[in-house]
């Protein structure tokens, strides 16, 4: 009796075809190879992990220009807020950073903030109501008309009553100029104005995109840990940047609409927004490092505590890019600083 012989698969193992590489697109990444720039953070939090390539030296990371999809993805509200415009930006422009949703948010700023410039140049151009009219009711009247004029600009010709000489010259496909298109009257609250009065109520700015690359503060590294830890009554407390998978979630708890809410749901809503906006931040309490026992004790603390901690937080996170800056009006030449609701990476997009 013959023994059996052990089975032996004979058939060549079948090969994945690696992916067809487009000699166009090298040549186009070969012609345009990018421009090295280090992140703010200079990749002292990435250590031992893989959110950047391993070529990646002290956070220099080359980066490239947007395509056609990550400009609408910039542009799309929802995209935004679920983040995935902003990760999928990162991971088109900037190709050594393999998880760009654990990134610390200044490195996230900051690279959004050099896109932007590798993308549409320098300046960032926005207008605001005019600050001559500041605080009267004509700025309260000049800022329903432009959330009106927001609203409706999707559907500008169902929504505005056009003249009909411009509507006709519209349809025809008759090339006008901006001026002629302005003057266009239109039908507000059953009151007719022209959208002269709203562009003549406004400030035109701009704005130097390299003012921030060049004036944002990097980490320190020789002092990293000293500032990242502190005591409080007795207890040493190690904090740490957001990564912009916390910041997201944090945006998530932030924006739920209150209105919706009984007031107890409201006041459990804005009692985990606030104990996670410092937990996020502490990374280890003495010996302790479990997030929900933190999470615990941040939530016991008194709102004199927790302010005091806060700061101190703040002070060993002091770096990154400042968004505030000066502008001048180019038509009446007023200043004033921005806060960032309109200087922040974001906004910069949302406005081109």
């Amino acid at each position: 009796m013959q023994s059996e012989q052990p089975h032996t698969n004979t058939e060549t193992p079948t090969q994945q075809p690696a992916p067809k590489q487009n000699p166009l697109i090298a040549k186009s990444r070969a012609r345009i190879p990018g421009t090295v720039y280090r992140l703010p953070s200079l990749g002292k939090f990435y250590e031992n992990t893989n959110i950047l390539n391993e070529d990646v030296v002290d956070g220099e990371v080359l980066i490239y220009s947007m395509r056609l999809r990550e400009e609408l993805l910039m542009k799309a509200l929802d995209a935004i807020f679920q983040g995935s415009a902003v990760t999928e930006t990162i991971s088109y422009c900037v190709p050594q950073i393999n998880e760009p949703e654990k990134l610390v948010s200044e490195d996230v700023d900051y690279l959004l903030t050099v896109i932007k410039k590798l993308t549409h140049g320098n300046t960032i151009t926005y207008k605001d109501i005019c600050m001559k009219l500041e605080g009267t009711e004509e700025a309260e009247k000049l800022a329903e008309r432009l959330a009106k004029r927001e609203l409706d600009d999707s559907a500008r010709e169902d929504s505005y009553k056009i003249n009909e000489d411009f509507k006709e010259r519209m349809e025809s496909g008759e090339e006008f100029s901006i001026d002629e298109e302005t003057a266009a009257q239109v039908d507000e609250n059953s009151k007719e104005v022209k959208t002269t009065e709203i562009t003549d109520g406004l400030c035109e700015f701009f704005i130097p995109i390299d003012h921030f690359i060049q004036n944002c503060k990097p980490i320190n590294p020789d002092n990293i840990g000293e500032k990242l830890t502190f005591t409080y009554k007795d207890f040493e407390i190690q904090c740490r940047p957001l990564t912009f998978e916390q910041f997201k979630q944090l945006s998530t708890l932030r924006l739920k609409d209150e209105n919706l809410m009984s007031n107890d749901e409201f006041v459990n809503h804005l009692t985990d927004f606030s104990n996670a906006n410092i937990a996020y931040r502490v990374l280890r309490v003495d010996d302790v490092t479990d997030p929900e026992l933190i999470y615990e004790w941040i939530a016991s603390l008194s709102l004199e505590e927790r302010t005091d901690i806060y700061k101190e937080i703040e002070k060993g996170l002091d770096w990154g890019i400042d968004f505030e800056y000066e502008v001048e009006c180019s038509k009446c030449g007023l200043k004033k600083k921005t806060d960032q609701s309109y200087l922040n990476p974001l906004y910069f997009f949302l406005t081109s």
